[in-house]
Parts: structure tokens; C-alpha cells; sequence
């Protein structure tokens, strides 16, 4: 629960500077954003794990010049803590795995580490997209805790979840992580790379869309694979709700909890937005901040496209 934490830290920090247009255009909780499907990616490359709900494997998304991507090599997932030994097995042993990126923050890890010691032979990258004090994380005190804190910011998570997307992708913290995962992209000669935040959501989200974009799929495709978590995050979402109502507050307040456990278009509109103004779009923040270089780009594609 160490992200909730942060965003109730976050939110008091914030309280005066959200406009009345925040409040206006919040979403409300229940209106989840469902993506159409891709054609020729059936189930957007969903893995039936036991322990985590939204495996993905980007094997088989088409790129706008008629490749697809190819099967096994680039896996997006939830954390892995709560991973079976079959899971496991099944990344390592069948899909070949060799790479795992952990974009969550040093608390999280602590909180909840990798199975490292399961997953032999398995290089990993703890690169956090974002620290303590750039968001004002404060790690989870337990399900209670975090009912009372947020009980006091109901109505107020989804702007704030949006306004941390641009510090994702802008921030020291976020560009030195993801040039750390083209970096490694770029040198694995065989087998598959994992990234992984908690939910696979935000900062898992965000290096699909940048990995994506690099492979030249369209964009359209690009904000249906983004919005596909809402498929595989219902379960999991349902049990926070759950736990939160037998703490009293759902019914003392109608929080917007679906801000902090789906994904939403507009989160990834401020991300780009801010790349806009900043770089100029995508293609400049990847040459300019990630120093993938069109060349580096091409090189990419080789190796990730059938």
C-alpha cells in the first residue's frame, strides 16, 4: 500500500494548486476505460499466471510497417511477489527470461522484494522510476493506515495520479530508468526482458508505450495496449475496495480508488503533453533524454521484429 501513502502525502502538497477544472473533470469511480481490441494481438498478449494478473507479453503486436512483434522477448508484468513457483518456473525455464527491471521505489522493494533467490541465473535492475522525495512517497503503514489517510483525499486521487505521469517520463529519476531498459534492450542478444512496477500500470505502462513507440507501432495501438490493464486489474482492485470497506470507509466516503488501480487515457495525455512542450514529441525525448538515436532505433526493430 506504500503507493497510496505517497499519493495522500502528495495530495496535501497540492490541495491548493487544483483548479476547479480538476474537480470538474475528475472521473468518477465505476467508469472504467475499456480497450478496443488489436487486430492480430489477440487478448493483448495476456499470460495466465496464478499469482500475477497482469502478465503481458508484447509478442505478436503489429507495427504500423505490417511486422509484429516478436513472441517472447519483451514481457510487462505486475510485481512479482506474490508470484507462485509455478510462475516462475514458467518465466525462467519456458519463456527464457534473463532480465528483470523493477521500476519501484526503494520502500516498495523493501516492503515487498522480488523473488531473486527463485529466479536463478536472472540479472536484476532495481531503477526507480521516481524516489521519496520527488512525490512525497510515504511507505504503507498497513490496510488501515491507509483507509483513515485516504478518507481524508476522497475525490481527489485522479488528477493527482495524473499530474505524477509527467514526472514518470521528465524526471531525473524516470529518464535514468528507462535508458537503463533500452540499454539492456539493445545488448540482449536472446532471451526475454521483464519490467515490472506494482500494479504494471503507471511506470510499467509507460516503458510499453516508450518500447512500443521505439518498434514503430501505430499509436492507436499503442493507448489500447495501455488501457488493456484495465482487463487484468479488476480482481485485484476489488480486494483493496473490499478490505477498505470492512475498515467502514467506503461508506464514510465515496473515494475514487479506480484513479490508483486503472489506467486512464487522459493519464497518458498529460505524459505526452509535457513530452510536447519539452522535447516535442516522442521521437525527441527518445533521442534526446533516452539517447536512442534513430540508428539505435533500427537496430531495435532487427531484433524485436518478425
Amino acid at each position: 500500500m506504500g503507493r497510496l501513502r505517497w499519493l495522500v502525502a502528495a495530495r496535501w502538497r497540492k490541495e491548493n494548486e487544483m483548479s476547479a477544472r480538476d474537480a470538474d473533470e475528475m472521473v468518477k469511480p465505476g467508469l472504467i476505460e475499456r480497450p478496443a481490441p488489436i487486430e492480430g494481438f489477440p487478448n493483448f498478449g495476456h499470460i495466465p499466471l496464478t499469482g500475477m494478473a497482469n502478465a503481458r507479453d508484447l509478442g505478436g503486436m503489429p507495427t504500423a510497417d505490417g511486422r509484429a512483434i516478436k513472441m517472447g522477448r519483451l514481457l510487462r508484468t505486475d510485481a512479482l511477489h506474490h508470484a507462485t513457483e509455478a510462475d516462475l518456473e514458467w518465466l525462467v525455464g519456458t519463456c527464457g527470461v534473463q532480465r528483470v527491471f523493477d521500476f519501484r521505489s526503494p520502500e516498495e522493494k523493501k516492503a515487498a522484494p522480488d523473488p531473486k533467490e527463485q529466479m536463478e541465473g536472472v540479472v536484476f535492475f532495481d531503477v526507480p522510476v521516481f524516489n521519496v522525495a520527488s512525490v512525497g512517497l510515504m511507505p504503507g503503514q498497513g490496510i488501515a493506515a491507509d483507509a483513515v489517510a485516504l478518507e481524508h483525499v476522497a475525490h481527489g486521487l485522479h488528477p493527482l495520479v495524473r499530474q505524477v505521469y509527467p514526472r514518470c517520463l521528465l524526471g531525473a529519476e524516470g529518464i535514468a530508468a528507462y535508458r537503463a531498459l533500452f540499454d539492456a534492450l539493445l545488448k540482449a542478444e536472446d532471451g526475454a526482458t521483464l519490467w515490472h512496477c506494482t500494479e504494471g500500470k503507471d511506470r510499467t505502462g509507460l516503458a510499453a508505450v516508450l518500447v512500443e513507440h521505439a518498434l514503430g507501432v501505430s499509436e492507436g495501438d499503442i493507448r489500447k495496449d495501455y488501457l488493456a490493464t484495465n482487463l487484468f486489474a479488476q480482481t485485484a482492485a476489488e480486494k483493496i475496495a473490499d478490505a477498505f470497506g470492512r475498515h467502514h470507509v467506503a461508506v464514510r466516503a465515496d473515494m475514487d480508488l479506480d484513479a490508483v488501480f486503472y489506467a486512464y487515457e487522459d493519464y497518458l495525455d498529460e505524459a505526452l503533453a509535457a513530452v510536447r512542450e519539452q522535447c516535442g514529441g516522442l521521437d525527441e525525448y527518445l533521442g534526446e533524454r533516452l539517447g536512442v538515436t534513430q540508428d539505435a532505433r533500427r537496430q531495435l526493430q532487427e531484433m524485436y521484429l518478425a
